[in-house]
């Protein structure tokens, strides 16, 4: 390996490496590159941002606040104290750990304050739209009664099929077992009789 396109890593690894493996350090217009390879540059960050948790948020909601609302932290410093550190539309704190959102005119990319996560949120949901928000505010206030529910016809049992008397030439449809009354307690009759003793019946 070429001498003039490796470095010797200062960091924990202690490895010779070819020079794209470490990040450039320019001062001026000279290009250095860092004494520490990416990798151990890496760790060496993971460890500083599990030390500085903290610190490392502030960090993260200052880069984000000026990559995606261009706001200063100043700036948003001078919001929040203007509101008093509250929501700009509800008026409540925000919970703890949670700083307000900075809401913006998604077409104009306008700053317009410091929300809330919900009032944020809501103000989406209805498209930042003046005329969907004044709509839901008539449609929360008006009175309103539902309908009663329609009265359902019951549905009836359907007709029963009339049962005829089995015995021949009889045709009467009050039967009772595949018998008419008539039929059907002579039958009991018969039966009744055939079980008694043969002196029982003479009797």
């Amino acid at each position: 390996m070429n001498s003039e396109n490796t470095k010797l890593c200062k960091g924990p690894c202690g490895q010779v490496k070819v020079l794209s493996d470490f990040y450039d350090s320019r001062q001026g217009n000279a290009v250095y590159k860092f004494a520490q390879c990416k990798v151990c540059c890496g760790e060496r960050t993971k460890q500083h941002q599990a030390d500085n948790k903290g610190q490392w948020a502030v960090y993260g909601h200052h880069r984000n606040i000026r990559r995606h609302y261009g706001v200063e932290p100043e700036q948003y410093d001078a919001m929040g104290n203007e509101q008093g550190w509250v929501c700009a539309i509800c008026g409540n704190p925000t919970a703890t750990g949670h700083r307000l959102a900075v809401d913006h005119d998604h077409t104009t990319h306008r700053v317009r304050g410091l929300l809330c996560e919900s009032c944020n949120n809501g103000l989406g949901r209805f498209k930042d739209s003046p005329e969907l928000l004044r709509l839901a505010a008539l449609y929360l206030e008006r009175e309103y009664t539902p309908p009663s529910p329609p009265k359902l016809k019951r549905k009836g049992r359907p007709p029963k099929a009339p049962n005829y008397c089995i015995v021949s030439g009889c045709g009467r449809t009050d039967s009772y077992k595949d018998y008419c009354q008539k039929h059907y307690f002579q039958m009991r009759r018969a039966s009744v009789e055939s079980e008694l003793p043969v002196s029982t019946i003479e009797a």
